[in-house]
């Protein structure tokens, strides 16, 4: 459970002290679970692009202390790509994913998003969980992921407009 104040940050906010953590944050992840490629840092050193391309960088605060982050990326049309989702480990378990998630969608519902979709990998079984919660739904085998070398598989959300 989320314990302590928790608050949503825009990248804009404050770029110089949250671009390093975009990076370190998703290192950390990345780490842990499969490995930093140079096609993770070509994002990961360059969230202003993912912003100027129409998509947004989101961070998760938790009392004083930035503990996650996520980006949704513009692909075409009313179509976004939710993309480097970290949380620290000091942090998981306390549902800042579920915070992440929401904002992240509720964003994407804002910048006029019909269809969402995201890369996961089958170890990844906390973060699926939490994908299907909010809906998403697995639209493709796992196959292998040439970009980042890793084994992977597409899920992806169509949201509704009143």
């Amino acid at each position: 459970m989320v314990n302590g104040t928790v608050s949503i940050v825009f990248f804009e906010d404050d770029p110089s002290s949250l671009k390093p953590l975009f990076k370190s944050l998703n290192h950390e992840w990345l780490n842990k679970y499969f490995f930093v490629t140079k096609e993770d840092d070509l994002i990961l050193d360059y969230p202003e692009k993912i912003i100027r391309d129409g998509g947004c960088v989101l961070f998760v605060k938790m009392d004083s202390e930035i503990v996650g982050t996520c980006a949704l990326m513009k692909e075409e049309g009313d179509e976004y790509s939710v993309a480097k989702m970290a949380v620290t480990e000091k942090a998981q378990g306390k549902k800042i994913g579920r915070v992440l998630m929401q904002a992240i969608i509720d964003e994407a519902r804002r910048m006029g998003a019909k269809f969402i979709s995201l890369d996961t990998a089958k170890q990844l079984e906390a973060a699926i969980a939490l994908y299907k919660k909010f809906g998403f739904v697995q639209t493709t085998a796992e196959g292998f992921h040439s970009k980042f070398g890793r084994r992977t598989f597409r899920m992806e959300l169509i949201l509704e407009h009143s």
